[in-house]
């Protein structure tokens, strides 16, 4: 059935076969489709403001909504997973105001979209494309979008807190991030290559073995993340907070086993980090507040190879092999406490 242009404001379309049937270019404002047949329907660049589409057991899936106006528009526990050869194309497609809850869009194309003040909660975004994707405002309840790509995706005031995010191996790499909180989520894997994270909070996230090489970092609270193991290398992490977390549990924030090589603390906050098993080589820590951070069992700690300047290290653990090095510049302020640590084998070399 062709619907292409047709004026269909208001329409109530509920337990129809409507296979294949062409809405292109239709307006469908206020619209409610619920329990309907619309496989391989195809929404490009309809107006569907403020429609709502209610599963109510169907699991059809249209074929594209590209460039559709979603606007306001409600996905109740629609069930419209894709494959990865023929994903829900939803790119383009304008979703301010929107309401997506429950359900699963798997692998949905949504690259280019805009999400302002769109409220996501419970619905399953696994493997999604989400490159270039522009989310501003809007609350991340619940959800998973686990093994997601938003490269390039901007993020602008967005809120998750509390239960935060399935993020785990998603790719986030050349994002920007302003003023968005993304507490508790789980970052596992994920990857931040190069991205832009600016007055934002990742409290108590675990971004255990994440790629975070090259991210630029300023003013962001990272107190009690978890980053045990992760890349940090050539990382610019300044003015950030990385004390403690007494939010529940008292979490300290770990960094053991890390690839800390070339990265830039100034200024930052890292009371109490546990820095066991870093390699720090070429890392710099100028004028960053380190009481009772723990420094030993890490490789690459002299200062031939980086900077403590100004740091306050009064109370931070380091190991006794690292004494000198440490009172031939003493350019730090405070005095460490010096641990007599065992053998930690060959460290790679620091160039």
């Amino acid at each position: 059935a062709s619907f292409f242009n047709a004026a269909l404001d208001g329409a109530r379309l509920i337990g129809l076969i409507m296979a294949r049937a062409d809405f292109g270019g239709a307006s469908l404002r206020g619209a409610l489709f619920e329990g309907n047949d619309l496989s391989a329907a195809d929404f490009t660049g309809a107006d569907l403001v403020g429609a709502r589409f209610d599963a109510q057991g169907d699991t059809s899936r249209p074929s594209s909504f590209r460039d559709a106006d979603l606007r306001g528009v409600e996905l109740v526990d629609v069930q419209w997973p894709s494959g990865q050869a023929n994903p829900l194309d939803m790119a383009g497609a304008d979703l301010s105001g929107a309401r997506l809850t429950g359900g699963t869009l798997v692998r949905v194309d949504l690259s280019n979209a805009l999400l302002r003040n769109t409220y996501l909660s419970g619905i399953d975004l696994s493997y999604a494309n989400l490159s270039d994707t522009l989310f501003v405002g809007g609350d991340l309840d619940p959800l998973s979008m686990r093994g997601a790509t938003f490269s390039g995706a901007v993020f602008d005031n967005v809120i998750a807190v509390n239960t935060g995010v399935d993020l785990r191996d998603a790719y986030l790499g050349e994002t920007q991030w302003r003023n968005t909180t993304m507490e508790r989520s789980d970052l596992t894997s994920a990857s931040f290559y190069r991205a832009v994270i600016v007055d934002g909070s990742f409290h108590r996230a675990d971004m255990v073995d994440a790629d975070m090489y090259g991210v630029r970092m300023v003013r962001v609270n990272m107190s009690g993340v978890d980053l045990t193991g992760a890349t940090l290398r050539d990382a610019q992490v300044l003015d950030s907070n990385f004390e403690r977390s007494f939010a529940g549990p008292a979490r300290i924030t770990s960094m053991r086993d890390a690839d800390l090589k070339g990265a830039d603390f100034g200024r930052s906050d890292l009371q109490y980090v546990d820095f066991r098993g870093a390699d720090l080589c070429r890392a710099t820590f100028e004028d960053a507040f380190m009481r009772n951070a723990d420094l030993t069992q890490t490789c690459s700690l002299t200062y031939q190879y980086g900077s403590f300047d100004g740091a306050d290290l009064t109370n931070t653990r380091i190991c006794t092999r690292d004494q000198a090095a440490f009172n031939v510049r003493n350019d730090y302020e405070g005095t460490p406490t010096w641990v007599n640590c065992a053998n930690i084998g060959a460290c790679p070399r620091c160039p």
